[in-house]
C-alpha cells in the first residue's frame, strides 16, 4: 500500500548532525530520514498533555553559557508561571536550568514551547506533575 510522504528540509548544527549519524550508526536505522521519523515520533510521544485550569511541573533546559541573557528575557516574559529557578554550570560552557513551573496550562506550554523554539538550546524538557 503506497503511503503520501512528504519531504522537508532542515537546518541542523554539524555537531548535532554528526550525533545523529553516529546514532543512526549504532542504532541500525537505514539513514537519516528513518532516525528523523522515530525522533518525531518519540517526541510526539513524549509531550505531556496539558489540561485542567491549573498545572505544576518543571522545565529543564541545557543551553550554551553566552545565551544565559536570551533565556532569561524568556524566563522573565512568562514571570506569571516561573515559580522557582535552579542554575547550573555542567561545564565552562555549558548552564543547566530547572524552572518550577505552576499555573494556566496555555501558559506554562506557551513557556516551554518558546524555550524548545530557541535556535542555541541544546535540550528542553517539560514534565507535568498530574
Amino acid at each position: 500500500m503506497a503511503r503520501n510522504v512528504a519531504i522537508l528540509s532542515a537546518s541542523v548544527p554539524d555537531d548535532l548532525l554528526h550525533e545523529m549519524d553516529a546514532a543512526i550508526a549504532q542504532g541500525g536505522y537505514r539513514g537519516r530520514s528513518e532516525f528523523v521519523r522515530a525522533a518525531v515520533r518519540d517526541h510526539l510521544l513524549a509531550r505531556p498533555k496539558l489540561g485542567g485550569r491549573h498545572v505544576h511541573g518543571s522545565i529543564t533546559i541545557l543551553y550554551p553559557h553566552d545565551k544565559e541573557a536570551k533565556v532569561s528575557d524568556v524566563r522573565h516574559a512568562f514571570h506569571d508561571v516561573v515559580l522557582s529557578l535552579m542554575h547550573t554550570h555542567c561545564e565552562a560552557e555549558t548552564c543547566m536550568d530547572v524552572l518550577i513551573v505552576g499555573g494556566a496550562p496555555e501558559r506554562v506550554k506557551g513557556l516551554a514551547d518558546t524555550l524548545e523554539r530557541m535556535r542555541d538550546i541544546k535540550r528542553t524538557r517539560l514534565v507535568v506533575m498530574t
